[in-house]
């Protein structure tokens, strides 16, 4: 495994652990968490040493953990179920969901937010992290979206093929759904969970450009919009509620009641 993909992983897990941390400095002993799609398992580690009191649970249907596991010399102190999520029934609810950069790679959203409300306990929360495809790029090929995804595959088919091949990463574009802002909120509405964005996601996204060197190689995007936001007109057109939904990132957090 090489050094820059490790340093990848970790700076992954740092930026999801930013993100969750403080949903679960909420939570009582012995809550059980889980994680929708936990990869290497690099950020689920950093969590159970940060606190050791909780269960986590991990739910990933690769092998990308199985193969970092032993060389991080994890300590197995959480549980990690190789599956897709959809197809899993759990024995308990949870006190906490979270998913980084995950659901765009479902096929159908709202049977996945459905099985959250099902699989959360009342008065609990989900978190969700992910791309905007109402922001037209995407950041797993670095390329402009065109109208839609088929179109947009018609356009950089050769230049995508490259990619996957290069990458190792073969049925990738096949893989993305591009979820929007918007109506990924009003699916999650429509189940039964109250839900609130959290818009200052993409301030922090521009942050990560400064302090993490592969994250700003893979999202050049990020330092386009730093340029442009600096200017305090555009600063005061992107708290209109519609540009909002148009940002490239998003996060969701869903309450259960």
């Amino acid at each position: 495994m090489s050094t820059e993909k490790i340093t990848s992983y970790q700076n992954e897990a740092k930026f999801g652990f930013a993100e969750i941390v403080e949903y679960l400095k909420k939570l009582p002993q012995n809550s059980c968490v889980l994680e929708i799609g936990c990869g290497s398992g690099f950020l689920l580690n950093k969590l159970k040493n940060k606190f050791p009191s909780l269960r986590f649970i991990g739910v990933e249907p690769s092998n990308v953990y199985f193969n970092y596991s032993s060389i991080q010399n994890f300590k197995n102190s959480f549980k990690i179920i190789k599956n897709n999520y959809e197809n899993i029934k759990f024995d308990e609810k949870f006190d906490f969901i979270f998913s980084v950069n995950v659901l765009e790679h479902t096929k159908n959203e709202k049977l996945i937010l459905k099985k959250i409300y099902h699989d959360l306990k009342k008065n609990a929360e989900s978190v969700i992290l992910c791309p905007n495809y109402s922001f037209p790029f995407e950041s797993h090929f670095h390329i402009p979206i065109i109208i839609n995804k088929k179109i947009s595959y018609f356009l950089f088919k050769k230049y995508i093929t490259n990619q996957e091949q290069v990458r190792g990463y073969k049925g990738l574009w096949d893989s993305i759904n591009f979820v929007r802002h918007k109506s990924l909120k009003n699916n999650a509405i429509q189940v039964g969970f109250e839900v609130s964005s959290d818009f200052n996601i993409t301030s922090r996204m521009v942050e990560r450009l400064f302090s993490d060197p592969a994250f700003r190689k893979r999202n050049r995007i990020f330092l386009l919009i730093n340029k442009f936001v600096r200017l305090v007109y555009i600063m005061k057109i992107l708290k209109l509620k519609v540009f909002k939904y148009k940002l490239p990132y998003m996060k969701l957090i869903l309450k259960k009641f």
